[in-house]
């Protein structure tokens, strides 16, 4: 897999658009995962998104309306809903056990089993574990959106996995 991935980002609210600004401008094609038909259009004709303002997306972005559309011939998953509906939304991703390298931006614990969203991912798509890396940092999205430095992690049980995300997306501190 070269260091340039085909990325697919969902959803691609606030948090998730923002990083995949950032993994664009690295080189990498990103698809995102834009729920409104409308931001949808905006995003692939006039290159907005009002979820993220005062940006331009560029050329390497393209935005889908349906997730896995958005996720074929991905090499890269970076998941990005709200913990809130973190079970729901990963359970509808059919065949996200693909061989694909998974990230995880998804911060916090499902309120009703105190669960993280990387033991929910390995419920819900069991096997998947040694593909997945998780992202943490104290990380605000409209800095990271504006380029001010922000800290992040990134942990894996595979090191393997861990290393490709820090050679493929940079500036990323790995943990094991």
């Amino acid at each position: 897999m070269s260091l340039e991935s085909k990325v697919a980002v969902l959803p691609a609210g606030v948090w998730g658009a923002t990083w995949a600004l950032g993994a664009a401008k690295q080189g990498h094609d990103i698809r995102l995962y834009i729920r409104n038909a409308d931001d949808c259009r905006r995003i692939n004709k006039d290159r907005i998104y009002r979820k993220v303002s005062g940006v331009v997306f560029p050329t390497n972005i393209t935005a889908f309306n349906d997730s896995q559309e958005t996720l074929d011939g991905a090499e890269v998953v970076v998941l990005a809903p709200s913990s809130l509906g973190y079970r729901e939304f990963v359970r509808s991703l059919e065949g996200l056990n693909r061989g694909q390298y998974i990230l995880n931006l998804t911060k916090g614990l499902e309120i009703d089993t105190g669960f993280r969203m990387s033991e929910i991912l390995e419920q819900e798509h069991p096997g998947i574990l040694n593909q997945l890396a998780v992202w943490s940092g104290p990380n605000i999205a409209s800095k990271i959106a504006s380029e001010e430095s922000a800290n992040a992690h990134i942990a894996s049980v595979d090191p393997n996995t861990a290393f490709f995300f820090e050679r493929s997306f940079g500036r990323i501190k790995v943990t094991l």
